[in-house]
């Protein structure tokens, strides 16, 4: 009889494109072997009833995050231990911006900032300050392990701001190596139009910051995203996607064969702008529910690829320092409650349940270069999996 460290016996392996009843064998902190086992093994428990899924993967997190003055109150110990309790295996986080240092630079302090987690993880380079002469930024960090590189389209006061011109160029090295294009899609002019009006007429506190960044803010620079991305053949992926606009655009990129992924998050599939307020501040702001609506046609039609959280989370004192809506620390936390919030509107709305490890799992670990480790329940990945009882 074969040997393993460990056996979960009759359990229902829950996969992004099957689900069935069997016994997963792990060694060494592998899985050696999935289906109707004869193995020994030094722990065997039995999970009959119980759903084993692959763990999750929150493809974007901020911990640690230097932002206005301070920094998101989780760290890479503390956060890291919230996302275990909520199923979170893995995470991708950010290398800090800082237009002054190289791109490999900035990736090894993040790896040392990061060595407290307790999960597996992973980083995008943030990009800021792009000129041609930086290309070879690009391989350098591919040859630390890096597959995607994030621009912000948005931001230009703080610097972070990359313009379309830059964009396409960089757009352009990105897709001769192969690698991931990442962008927050938001229009610069336009949000500095909405917020000189509300400035303009008063409405300046906290509470009219939804105003300064309405849906068409996304909806623009989500298209000249992938124009650029669709010009250059480069791969693209759009973070926290919240409105119809951008869904619409990523839906008609795709029928025309743009190599484009769409993300979005639970709080803009669960929370609408009736939530809107200092505390509950993200950027971009929380939508319609027509948005939350279509968000949710969209995970099951395939148009988002994946859902993360964008997890960056600040105290309530934190919250309390800015004194107008454009100098409150924006973000939300969410690795904890990615996945039973999922997972439980998953099943209220009846759809099926492969789509939780696909969206969670699979897609984020085949998009950004995981695969054949993680994102799935498979001999020889990692033996990253959370079991469940759906009843509870």
């Amino acid at each position: 009889m074969n040997q393993c460290d460990t056996i979960l016996r009759n359990g229902n392996i829950v996969l992004h494109n099957d689900i069935f009843k069997g016994d997963i064998a792990i060694k060494n902190e592998k899985i050696i072997d999935i289906g109707e086992l004869f193995f020994s093994a030094k722990d065997e428990f039995d999970v009959s009833g119980k759903f084993i899924f692959p763990g999750v993967i929150d493809a974007h997190t901020h911990f640690q995050l230097p932002l206005i003055g301070t920094f998101s109150s989780d760290d890479f110990y503390h956060g890291s231990i919230a996302a275990s309790f909520g199923g979170v295996t893995t995470f991708i986080d950010f290398a800090n911006v800082d237009s002054q240092k190289t791109l490999p630079t900035l990736v090894e302090e993040r790896k040392e900032e990061a060595k407290e987690s307790v999960i597996d993880y992973s980083f995008h380079a943030t990009v800021t300050g792009w000129k041609d002469e930086r290309a070879h930024e690009i391989k350098d960090v591919i040859n630390q392990g890096v597959t995607s590189f994030k621009f912000f389209m948005t931001y230009s006061d703080s610097g972070r701001r990359t313009d379309d011109g830059a964009l396409f160029s960089a757009f352009s090295e990105i897709a001769k190596q192969g690698v991931l294009a990442t962008v927050h899609a938001e229009n610069d002019e336009m949000v500095k139009l909405f917020s000189d009006r509300l400035k303009k007429e008063g409405k300046t506190a906290p509470d009219y910051y939804f105003l300064a960044r309405p849906s068409v803010c996304e909806g623009v620079a989500i298209q000249n995203a992938i124009s650029i991305a669709e010009y250059t053949d480069a791969n693209l992926y759009i973070v926290h996607i919240s409105s119809q606009l951008g869904v619409k655009n990523v839906e008609i990129a795709k029928k025309r064969g743009v190599k484009v992924y769409g993300e979005t998050t639970p709080h803009y599939l669960l929370l609408n702008d009736s939530y809107a307020n200092r505390y509950i501040s993200v950027c971009p702001p929380l939508r319609k529910r027509e948005d939350n609506n279509m968000l949710w046609e969209a995970v099951k039609n395939g148009t988002i690829n994946t859902i993360a959280t964008d997890h960056c989370p600040f105290t309530k004192s934190q919250k309390e320092k800015g004194t107008a809506f454009w100098d409150i620390s924006y973000g939300l936390p969410g690795v904890e409650t990615l996945f039973p919030l999922i997972l439980t509107h998953m099943i209220e709305k009846d759809y099926p349940i492969t789509l939780v490890p696909r969206l969670l799992s699979y897609n984020p670990a085949n998009i950004f270069g995981l695969l054949p480790n993680k994102g799935a329940l498979y001999p020889n990945f990692d033996a990253d999996m959370l079991i469940v009882d759906i009843n509870k």
